[in-house]
């Protein structure tokens, strides 16, 4: 027999769903927890409603809005079953549907808060009951007709009486006779009528159990067998057997008292029929195997104690008995040999294993039966062995052998390679450090913490004008001049004191050094020696002076260059205010009316002068920006009128190049802490830009929302030719055009986007761009949390 076990949350909800009635459960918050199929059913419930957690109030406004209280507002019928159901009182009362089916409704309620509610359908129940009365009537009629019959049938009664007692004495006699049998076997014997009923126990039940007969009699068998069965995946089979009147054996059931405590029976059944095959009931009995149920568990708990402290160790192990047939092995065992995770059951012989391992090469070349033989025969003298085995992976084993006392052996295997490795490694590292020390580049020089020198390589020596054998046992600061030797008696203290290796740079014979001293400490953390290292610098640092004159002279030709754009900037400016103002003049023909050519002449001059104004402003504002002359007037703004002043702005360049903008509605906006002309300014480059470089019949989209790191995002979309990344980079850099045969056509200066996104970073923000080849581009503004003001403004 074995303990079948199975998980007791799923056997629930499937007994649960297996019942005729339906049932809910809810806690103290009146949230439902427990529920089944039949509830759903009955109740007629959408699916949606039905879940963990959903509250009570749902389901009683869907039967009120359903008219299942009857007429009238649902939320008068909603409020005073909520106050009642949070009396937590037990509850039974019968509701009828609007269908006409009858619902008797159970409520009880549970000890730690909440209740349980059953719901079963007596519809049939008192269709019957109304049935009945109907033909009690027709009875009645027909017993005054009857009674006659009766009569004359009484006499004949009377001898068929007589003949019955005559069989039933005969059947108590042998009734009682197996009633006596009964009491007197060690098995308990038990019985139930045509409905499952339990109708009899034999005495035998109380002594094995500790239960009374009397509680249990009456049980229905389902309830009593499959609910306390701990069969769970098969219980189905179990439950099918006894709808179909078949016989069962070996039903493991679990029953609990207070005198007996846990205890365990195995039950068996037969069903009795009558000469006509008439299904009379069942008939079994019940044995205990408390104590075999318990030595098995005691043999699993501690064959599971023994898996677990093998499968935790971090070696592999493997256990095999006197007849050399695995008991246990780990999974770690598997891993270092490579021998299939599939030889990993009990009982498996030990030859097995060496044959698999022969056949993968594990012990060389050879005929594997031979070298399977010789290690068969060799692990049967079960003497202690200890050898290493290097895998054609590489990987190197370390295998331990000891036998039992009660016959067999254990194998220990352990993966030695990194130790193997790092003998290796030590190895090399000692030639290294000797082809180190030799090394004429670096000095490398070992002290004591008072400055003894204790080591140190040819260019160390060389650097203190000595030989090595004539510096040991010097002291090193005194091999420098005062100054010099005191700072050395300074970095040797503080790298004495901290114990951490610092860098720093040093002079000596008019040469620079980069030094690293480290401390090198034992155990107990005291330190005991200093490795000085250390190299010669003195080009690298001439090479910085000389970058370091370079890059001040470039910046200060920069900063030259930026002021010359700004003031030169400004100049142009004045002149180009009066070409345009004249040319407003001759287009509005203010003078008198001009030939159409003239009129397009004067057109084309404007049009050309604020396009190079643009341009010259647009110069002027990224030169202010780099030399750091610009200045933010800050107000309070409300992104979303932004957001349309500049649409509109731009709206009539999108419908004369056929492009749809969109604008999504925002219903309430934070306001922004910033300099709104500036910030207009971004925005229309951003949207003439993606206008500029979208078809006709594409769109572009402007939004702004907050995030939830509390910054604020302006995002500008297009539906246009895109760029890949080499064009994004180039389009941030000032007058970079992307050069692609597309874009060329495209007039522009190349400063929108470096303006913007400099504008943007004024203000402490960033901008980036998302986009790809035909595709369309992204740009988003993000302006930082201390810009997003905590007022609203209706919108």
């Amino acid at each position: 027999m074995s303990d079948q076990s199975a998980q007791p949350q799923r056997i629930f909800h499937d007994v649960l769903d297996c019942l005729t009635q339906g049932v809910s459960v809810f806690d103290r918050d009146l949230r439902l927890v427990l529920w089944n199929r039949r509830l759903i059913e009955l109740l007629e419930l959408p699916e949606e409603i039905v879940y963990e957690g959903a509250p009570f109030e749902a389901f009683i406004r869907l039967n009120a809005q359903r008219g299942e209280y009857g007429p009238g507002d649902p939320e008068d019928h909603v409020r005073p079953r909520i106050q009642l159901a949070r009396r937590f009182e037990i509850h039974d009362f019968e509701r009828v549907r609007p269908d006409g089916r009858h619902i008797a409704v159970s409520g009880r309620p549970l000890p730690s808060g909440g209740f349980v509610t059953t719901y079963t359908d007596v519809t049939d129940h008192r269709r019957s009951e109304a049935a009945l009365k109907e033909a009690n009537a027709h009875l009645d009629r027909k017993v005054a007709e009857r009674m006659q019959d009766l009569t004359r049938l009484n006499q004949d009664l009377v001898r068929e009486n007589e003949r019955r007692q005559t069989i039933t004495e005969a059947l108590r006699e042998s009734e009682e006779r197996f009633r006596r049998v009964a009491e007197a076997a060690s098995d308990w014997i038990w019985e139930t009528d045509a409905d499952l009923r339990l109708t009899y126990l034999s005495r035998r039940f109380s002594d094995v159990t500790g239960l009374d007969r009397d509680a249990v009699m009456g049980m229905s068998l389902r309830e009593w067998l499959i609910r306390r069965s701990r069969i769970s995946e098969t219980w189905r089979n179990h439950s099918a057997l006894i709808d179909a009147h078949r016989p069962f054996r070996n039903i493991l059931v679990r029953f609990a008292s207070r005198s007996r405590g846990i205890r365990h029976m195995l039950v068996n059944g037969k069903p009795i029929l009558d000469e006509a095959g008439t299904f009379l009931g069942y008939a079994g009995t019940g044995s205990d195997v408390s104590a075999q149920v318990a030595a098995e568990r005691e043999v699993a708990r501690k064959a599971a104690y023994l898996q677990a402290t093998v499968d935790n160790l971090p070696q592999g192990v493997s256990v095999f008995d006197r007849n050399f047939n695995l008991i246990v092995a780990n999974q770690r065992m598997f891993e270092l040999t490579g021998v299939p995770i599939e030889l990993n059951k009990p009982g498996t012989p030990f030859e097995t294993f060496m044959r698999s391992n022969a056949q993968r090469g594990e012990y060389g070349t050879g005929d594997v039966e031979d070298l399977v033989r010789e290690r068969v025969e060799l692990a049967k003298q079960l003497r202690p062995h200890s050898f290493e085995r290097t895998r054609p992976d590489g990987t190197v084993i370390e295998v331990s052998g000891c036998p039992l006392p009660i016959g067999g052996f254990i194998s220990t295997f352990t993966d030695v390679t990194a130790y193997k490795w790092i003998e290796h490694s030590l190895r090399e590292s000692e030639e290294t450090a000797r082809a180190m020390l030799q090394t004429p580049v670096v000095i490398l020089i070992m002290i004591s913490p008072e400055g003894t020198i204790i080591a140190l390589n040819e260019a160390g020596a060389r650097s203190l004008n000595g030989t090595a054998d004539a510096l040991l046992g010097c002291n090193l600061p005194d091999r420098f001049e005062e100054a010099a030797a005191d700072n050395w008696r300074r970095w040797i203290a503080r790298s004495v004191d901290t114990g951490q290796p610092f860098a720093f740079e040093a002079e000596h014979r008019g040469a620079w050094f980069e030094v690293v001293l480290t401390p090198i400490a034992d155990p107990d953390g005291q330190v005991y020696r200093l490795l000085i290292a250390a190299h010669d610098i003195t080009q690298r640092r001439e090479a910085a002076e000389t970058l370091k004159e370079a890059k001040s002279l470039a910046e200060m030709a920069n900063r030259a260059k930026t002021e010359f754009l700004a003031n030169m900037s400004h100049e142009l400016r004045t002149p180009l205010n009066a070409i345009i103002g004249f040319s407003d003049v001759l287009t509005g023909q203010i003078f008198g009316p001009l030939p159409e050519r003239y009129r397009d002449y004067a057109a084309d001059i404007q049009n050309s002068g604020r396009h190079l104004l643009e341009l010259i402003n647009d110069i002027l504002d990224i030169s202010r920006i780099e030399i750091g002359a610009t200045e933010l007037f800050e107000s309070r703004i409300d992104p979303r009128t932004l957001l349309e002043a500049c649409v509109r702005l731009v709206a009539e360049r999108a419908a004369k190049g056929g492009v749809r903008i969109d604008l999504p509605r925002v219903d309430r906006s934070p306001l922004l802490l910033a300099d709104e002309r500036r910030l207009k300014q971004v925005l229309i480059n951003l949207l003439s830009n993606a206008i500029k470089f979208t078809p006709a019949g594409g769109h572009v989209s402007a939004t702004g929302n907050i995030l939830p790191n509390g910054n604020y995002r302006f995002t500008v979309s297009d539906s246009g030719i895109g760029m890949d990344s080499d064009g994004i980079a180039t389009a941030l850099t000032p007058f970079g055009q992307v050069d692609t045969g597309l874009s060329r056509r495209y007039e522009g200066s190349g400063l929108g986007l470096p303006l913007a996104k400099a504008l943007v970073e004024l203000h402490g923000g960033n901008l980036e761009i998302a986009s790809a080849l035909g595709k369309g581009t992204t740009v988003a503004v993000t302006l930082p949390s201390q810009r997003v003001l905590k007022g609203v403004m209706e919108v």
